[in-house]
């Protein structure tokens, strides 16, 4: 019992002693050094202000890939302390930074002091790149403004290619095409940024086979492509009596579209016609350089019983002869092209094209590609 007694005595004791103490301690308020409070107040000496002339979300509209938007503000100090200005972290490599005269873009220590009234230009510049579509970008100052840390500069708009094209791409391809008459294709060419370009001329790189012209899209064609305003349909043309086999032509588009003055473009395909190759190409791999090889062709011609083919062109390192096969009946007849890869080539790759000029009036020329690799060279 006397126990007891003891134990009661001491709870009392130390609920006392307990209580004296938290009424001793220091008062905890907002501005006690080891409880802040988070207050932004920064003492009693004067304040800086941080204005931004303007609104700090700017709109860029439809700007063209790879090309580069810009945007200045002019921040000023109205407040009675000094103002400090440092860079905050950009939303991608894309956008930059220039404060005053200095290109701030990869200098993450940099700071600017304004006194009471200075003013200093900010400049964020957006590099479109091969973005697509709208866009919504930002980037931020810190300020030691109590009221305003962060000043947050918002980029919005779209990303357009400078042309757009239909079908898509830069590329017209004819796939394969008879000669025997004239080959056209048409392609769309508008501009998101520019609607009111003009196509001022084009440029084959073979002009006396594949040429180019421009007209301007109906009415109903703008409505079927979903274009508002502007725009051209381009005419390719492949020439009748054209080079028999494949080809690739570049075509360069010359516009007054600032963003765009050029636009390359590639024309490619497979000529047929009345002189045709089985296979169309010479394909040989792993040939033994030691002992050579040889690939036999069919050309087959129509229209014609007795053609007179000359070899005009072949690769180096081979031996090319055409020699008469059968009849094929009425107006028509076989050769066969023989490719020979000699013994004792060197090892590499042969590649190029084998030219034949022939009397057909129809088929003046006719190409077969060439593609070999030699190994085991002696």
């Amino acid at each position: 019992m006397v126990r007891w007694v003891i134990l009661g005595v001491l709870v009392i004791v130390l609920t006392s002693i307990c209580t004296v103490v938290v009424q001793l301690m220091p008062t905890v308020g907002s501005d006690h050094p080891l409880f802040p409070t988070g207050s932004k107040k920064q003492g009693n000496g004067p304040q800086p202000k941080v204005v931004v002339d303007g609104d700090t979300t700017y709109d860029f509209g439809t700007l063209p890939q790879k090309t580069v938007g810009e945007k200045s503000w002019t921040l000023r100090n109205e407040g009675l302390g000094d103002l400090i200005i440092r860079k905050g972290e950009p939303a991608c490599s894309c956008t930059v930074a220039k404060l005053g005269p200095k290109d701030v873009s990869n200098d993450k220590s940099f700071t600017a002091t304004l006194k009471t009234g200075e003013e200093l230009e900010v400049m964020f510049r957006f590099e479109t790149r091969d973005n697509l579509n709208h866009y919504h970008k930002d980037i931020s100052l810190l300020t030691n403004d109590s009221e305003r840390e962060e000043v947050r500069f918002v980029f919005e708009g779209s990303v357009q290619p400078p042309f757009v094209t239909y079908p898509p791409g830069n590329a017209v391809n004819f796939l394969s095409v008879s000669n025997e008459v004239e080959q056209t294709a048409k392609v769309s060419f508008s501009s998101p940024n520019m609607p009111d370009f003009k196509i001022i001329e084009i440029v084959s790189s073979r002009p006396e086979d594949v040429t180019a012209t421009s007209e301007d899209l109906t009415d109903e064609e703008r409505s079927i492509l979903k274009i508002d305003k502007g725009g051209y349909k381009i005419v390719v043309r492949l020439r009748k009596g054209m080079t028999i086999g494949a080809f690739r032509e570049e075509m360069l588009v010359k516009t007054d579209n600032p963003m765009k003055p050029e636009y390359p473009m590639s024309v490619s395909g497979v000529v047929t016609g009345p002189i045709s190759s089985i296979p169309d190409q010479v394909r040989l791999f792993a040939v033994d350089g030691r002992q050579g090889a040889s690939a036999n062709l069919t050309l087959i011609v129509r229209g014609q019983k007795d053609t007179k083919f000359t070899v005009a062109d072949h690769p180096d390192k081979l031996n090319v002869t055409i020699v008469p096969a059968d009849l094929l009946g009425e107006g028509g007849s076989k050769y066969q092209l023989l490719v020979i890869v000699p013994p004792g080539t060197p090892a590499g790759e042969i590649k190029g094209t084998i030219v034949l000029k022939t009397d057909h009036p129809q088929a003046a020329d006719l190409k077969v590609p060439v593609s070999i690799f030699v190994r085991n060279a002696s």
